[in-house]
């Protein structure tokens, strides 16, 4: 749907779409007793269904000296797989799961619930190895009295699922202005970079990390470190999921115009540009919007390299 208004001034289109993804290429598990290693096979044999809604809208005025023009996009994103191999055996990644009717690369790890205050709590709670006070707690999941690999759950989707931006420009006289923000919400990200600095060993530690659990300091969600991790407080686990909500200033421009009368210069300009000058996330590390490793592993934040900062003086000169 696309609506008109005030001579075009003012403009608003609606979309909703589908869109059926065939032939993916994906690494299909192959059973161990081929022989295989690693055990997978990458072929042509995934599906899957992209839905959702866009909405755009703007609004232009040139009619005074004063211009500017500003416009917005909103979309929501609805991603499920349809198809995995012949068997549609799931796919296992950095920390996720991938498994038909389900979005594509889901965080799958166990779920912290708190910190065992005693021995009596440890004893009566279910079969958890290596566990002690200042320890972990993790949901017995499937309820058979063990914490084991088959109590791993998803834990959020990674794909956005909606993004927004808003672009705002204007002029008067010789100056010109440009600005435009983005952002993106509704998943989750593994914070690795996190998880290795909490790990309480030998290696460097985030500061969180001086919180930790001791019989006087009970009030806390850090596990008191002990050498080795007997209990697996490092494992993966919500401990390190965290919201990958943000709102970004992409870019933002100011300009003049230089008055100039020549035969040989037909116009003549000055700027400051500035590029990913503010991020407004409660994420924990660098950017929530990092370089992710492919599809099945799209949450798992290693450490990419942080978008940089850039910030430009130029002159543009059309002859």
């Amino acid at each position: 749907m696309e609506l008109g208004f005030l001579n075009n001034d003012l403009q608003f289109t609606a979309e909703y779409f589908v869109k059926k993804s065939n032939d993916l290429l994906l690494g299909v598990p192959l059973p161990y007793s081929t022989g295989a290693f690693p055990a997978s096979v990458t072929t042509n044999a995934g599906a899957m269904k992209n839905s959702g809604v866009e909405f755009t809208a703007s609004y232009s005025n040139h009619h005074h000296k004063f211009k500017y023009d500003i416009s917005g996009n909103f979309g929501t994103l609805k991603n499920e797989v349809t198809k995995i191999g012949v068997n549609g055996n799931p796919i296992y990644g950095a920390v996720s799961k991938t498994e038909v009717g389900r979005s594509v690369g889901e965080l799958f790890a166990w779920e912290a619930i708190g910190i065992f205050q005693n021995v009596a709590e440890v004893a009566s709670s279910p079969t958890q190895t290596g566990a002690a006070p200042g320890d972990v707690k993790f949901r017995d999941v499937n309820g058979d009295g063990a914490i084991t690999d088959a109590d791993r759950t998803f834990q959020g989707v990674t794909i956005p699922k909606y993004g927004f931006g808003l672009n705002f420009s204007a002029s008067y006289s010789n100056f010109d202005f440009s600005m435009f923000w983005q952002g993106a919400g509704g998943n989750k990200v593994f914070n690795a970079m996190y998880r290795n600095l909490m790990i309480g060993q030998y290696t460097n530690h985030h500061t969180d990390e001086l919180n930790y659990w001791t019989p006087t300091n009970t009030n806390t969600n850090i596990p008191a470190p002990v050498i080795g991790d007997p209990n697996g407080n490092s494992r993966d686990s919500n401990r390190f999921i965290e919201s990958g909500d943000y709102v970004k200033l992409q870019t933002m421009e100011i300009g003049y115009n230089i008055p100039i009368k020549d035969k040989f210069i037909e116009k003549a300009k000055v700027y400051l540009n500035g590029q990913n000058l503010l991020i407004i996330s409660k994420y924990k590390g660098y950017d929530p919007d990092f370089n992710s490793d492919g599809l099945l592993s799209r949450g798992y934040d290693a450490g990419s390299f942080p978008n940089p900062r850039t910030i430009s003086l130029g002159v543009e000169v059309s002859f």
